[in-house]
C-alpha cells in the first residue's frame, strides 16, 4: 500500500518526507516484523526496534522524535479509530461479508469444521485487523460481538433462523434426525436446537461453504448426566440431569421439556437468582431431592455438578476401605 494512500485512509499526518513510498504488510510485533512492513503501535518505545528489524513505516499517536528520515512517521489522533478505519477500507476492498450471530449460534459454529472462506472475527482489535488483512477476497466473518461490528462501522447481516423445521422422526431429546439437501443426518445433538443447526446449514449452503461436523462433545448446552435413583452417574438411565449454564437457554429448555413431556420434569436454579423454576438450591448437593422425576433441568455448571456427584462416590469408597 502506498504511504500517501495509507495517510489518507487514516486521516493522519505524515511527519517527514521519507525515502520509501509504500509498505507491503502490517504488524504489531516489533520483534518479528517483516521487511518493508508498517508497524502499528500503542507503545512508542518499540518503534526503534521495529525500524531496526525492517519496518518501513510507523503508525502511532502523540509526538515523537524522528530519528530516521528514510522511514515514514505517520501520526494519528486516535490509534484505535485509525485501525478501525483501516479495517473498514480493507473489508470493502476485499468484498468481505460480516454476519452477526448470537452466543448459541457461535457455540454451534465452534463445533463445525469451518470452510477456509469462513472465519470467526476475533474480539481483540489487533487480531481482528490482521485476520481481515490476511484474508482472501469474499471471505465471510461471523461475530457475536455487536460492539466490534458497530465500531468497524460497516454493514452486516444477521443469521436468519428458519422456524418451520422439525425432526424427520421423533427420538431422544439428546439426538437429532433430519434431512438436508437429500442427505440424512443422525447426530448426538440436543433436539431443542434443531432450528439453529438447520439454519446454519442453510447459511453455509447458500454461500457455497462446506458443511462438516467436528467433535460434538465440545458443545456445552443442554448437557445430560444420566443417574440412578441414588444419584450415581450412569452411562445410560431412564433418569437424567440436564445442565444449562445460560439463563435464557435454561428458560427455553424448561418450556421445551414441559411441551414435550406431560410430567416427570423438574427445574431447579440457584437461590440467589430471580429465575422462575420449580425448586431452588443454595448448595449443589441440594439438587439431590427425593421427588420422582425423569428429567431434572438445572441452571449450573456441568463439571461442578459432576464433581459433587462423584465426591459422594469417592467418600463412600474411603469409608468402605
Amino acid at each position: 500500500m502506498k504511504i500517501q494512500t495509507l495517510v489518507r485512509i487514516l486521516n493522519a499526518k505524515l511527519l517527514n518526507q521519507p525515502c520509501i513510498s509504500s509498505v507491503v504488510d502490517f504488524s504489531f510485533d516489533a520483534q518479528n516484523i517483516k521487511q518493508a512492513s508498517a508497524f502499528i503501535t500503542f507503545d512508542k518505545s518499540e518503534i526503534g526496534l521495529a525500524i531496526q528489524n525492517g519496518a518501513y513505516a510507523v503508525i502511532f499517536e502523540g509526538s515523537i522524535e524522528i530519528v530516521n528520515d528514510e522511514i515514514a512517521y505517520i501520526c494519528v489522533e486516535n490509534l484505535k479509530q485509525s485501525i478501525l478505519k483501516l479495517i473498514k477500507f480493507i473489508s470493502t476492498l476485499k468484498d468481505i461479508k460480516f454476519i452477526k450471530i448470537n452466543q448459541l449460534e457461535f457455540d454451534i459454529f465452534r463445533i463445525l469444521k469451518l470452510d477456509s472462506r469462513l472465519k470467526i472475527l476475533d474480539d481483540d482489535l489487533k487480531n481482528a485487523f490482521l485476520d481481515i488483512y490476511n484474508s482472501k477476497n469474499n471471505t465471510i466473518f461471523i461475530s457475536k460481538n455487536i460492539y466490534m461490528l458497530n465500531q468497524i462501522n460497516i454493514s452486516y447481516e444477521n443469521l436468519l433462523i428458519n422456524p418451520e423445521i422439525y425432526p424427520d422422526f421423533d427420538s431422544s431429546i439428546f439426538y437429532l434426525n433430519f434431512s438436508f439437501k437429500e442427505k440424512f443426518y443422525s447426530i448426538k445433538f440436543p433436539q431443542i436446537f434443531l432450528k439453529e443447526i438447520y439454519s446454519i446449514f442453510e447459511f453455509l449452503d447458500q454461500n457455497g461453504l462446506d458443511i462438516k461436523l467436528k467433535d460434538l462433545k465440545d458443545f456445552n448446552h443442554f448437557e445430560e448426566i444420566f443417574i440412578d435413583n441414588a444419584y450415581n452417574v450412569k452411562q445410560q438411565s431412564f433418569r437424567a440431569l440436564i445442565i444449562e449454564s445460560d439463563i435464557e437457554l435454561f428458560l427455553r429448555a424448561n418450556e421445551f421439556l414441559r411441551h414435550k413431556f406431560k410430567n416427570g420434569i423438574i427445574s431447579i436454579s440457584p437461590k440467589n437468582l430471580d429465575i422462575k423454576s420449580d425448586l431452588k438450591y443454595e448448595n449443589l448437593s441440594d439438587i439431590k431431592i427425593k421427588d420422582d422425576f425423569r428429567y431434572m433441568l438445572i441452571l449450573g455448571d456441568k463439571k461442578e455438578i459432576l464433581d459433587m456427584l462423584n465426591l459422594k462416590k469417592y467418600e463412600k469408597n474411603l469409608f468402605d476401605d
